[in-house]
Order: C-alpha cells, then structure tokens, then sequence
C-alpha cells in the first residue's frame, strides 16, 4: 500500500477520534486496525476507480 494512503488514514482517524472527543489511543488496537484496513480499501478503490494520482 502507498505510504501517502496510510498518512492520509492516519490522519482521517485521529481527526475523526478527536471530533468525537476520544484519543485515537484510547481505541483497542484491534479496532484501530480495522478502522485503517477500512478507510485504506475506500481510499485505493476510490483512486483506482478514477485513475487519479497523487
């Protein structure tokens, strides 16, 4: 997976933790995983689908 794809994750999350009031560390890493597989799988597709690069 593209470094860029899992900088942009990281920070979709941590964004995403705060607004909700939580510390992206409080979350069980096994979710924190799931979260990252998730968001990196709509992200590639979403570029893949539009033959867009970075």
């Amino acid at each position: 997976m593209e470094s860029w794809v899992i900088k942009a994750v990281e920070d979709i999350v941590v964004d995403l933790s705060d607004r909700q009031g939580m510390s992206w560390d409080m979350i069980d890493p096994d979710i924190q995983k799931r979260i990252r597989r998730s968001w990196c799988l709509i992200i590639e597709s979403a570029f893949n689908s539009s033959k867009v690069s970075p």
